[in-house]
């Protein structure tokens, strides 16, 4: 959204806004004890590990820490008439977040003149790559299943898409992030359930029940675009079966179940 936004704003204004983001975006990361690695334009990488954060607990606090960005977000928008000057015409500002957990390589990096302490590794690119994927199914916050196994007791999520991630050689399934355990509404949960058994049966080419579990999704979210996506590769899968051996993993090169 910066990039719409930029163009209604001052220079000063434009840099006050993003502070304000940021910094509303940087205190959850902090609260839950996670490092920031670096803002790039108008985004945040941070990472969770010793001896900062028990192994148990950092894909826990990376997870809390994602959903009070959430709420964060809400008082940016509060915020956004003072900010702006304006009343009225204000624009939407969405965020995305990619999670993942794995191996990094920690340390200070950089040329002789000038080092920062950072991190580098695979779940870095595989988060960013999460974060922007977000997009492609209308959710916010995106997880690895390596993730989603490590946190599972304390959140709660509903798988989205079996696929290859970068840098990886076998698929493994991807997840959103809805909120901790209690707080779902009973719509919310009827989404959750009837979505993942849609996957399920989607994935054994299932045709009849997935489309009729997306279906009851539908009616429960029209504006889920994720439960849309299945319901358009169903009809096109129907057509141009994709055999036997057919694994259910989407791949770069499937554009038209996109």
């Amino acid at each position: 959204s910066f990039s719409t936004i930029s163009e209604l704003l001052t220079p000063t204004k434009l840099v006050m806004l993003i502070n304000q983001y940021l910094t509303l975006a940087a205190e959850p990361i902090l609260t839950h004890d996670g490092m920031i690695d670096q803002f790039i334009g108008d985004a945040v990488t941070a990472f969770w590990g010793p001896p900062f954060v028990s192994e148990t607990e950092h894909a826990k606090r990376a997870c809390w820490a994602a959903l009070e960005q959430l709420t964060q977000l809400v008082k940016l928008r509060r915020l956004l008439p003072e900010i702006m000057g304006i009343r009225k015409g204000l624009p939407e500002i969405h965020i995305r977040i990619g999670l993942a957990t794995g191996e990094l390589v920690a340390g200070s990096i950089g040329s002789e003149q000038s080092k920062s302490y950072t991190v580098l590794g695979a779940p870095m690119q595989i988060a960013e790559y999460l974060e922007g994927a977000n997009k492609r199914y209308g959710t916010t916050i995106l997880m690895t299943e390596t993730t989603q196994k490590a946190a599972a007791e304390a959140i709660v999520t509903r798988p989205i898409e079996r696929l290859i991630l970068p840098g990886q050689s076998t698929p493994s399934t991807i997840y959103e992030l809805l909120d901790t355990p209690g707080n779902l509404t009973a719509q919310q949960e009827d989404l959750q359930m009837r979505f993942s058994l849609g996957l399920s049966a989607y994935w054994l080419q299932d045709w009849d029940i997935a489309q009729s579990h997306f279906a009851a999704c539908s009616a429960i979210a029209p504006q889920d675009r994720a439960t849309q996506l299945y319901l358009e590769r169903i009809h096109i899968l129907r057509q141009y079966s994709p055999g036997a051996n057919w694994d259910g993993v989407w791949r770069e090169s499937d554009r038209c179940f996109q």
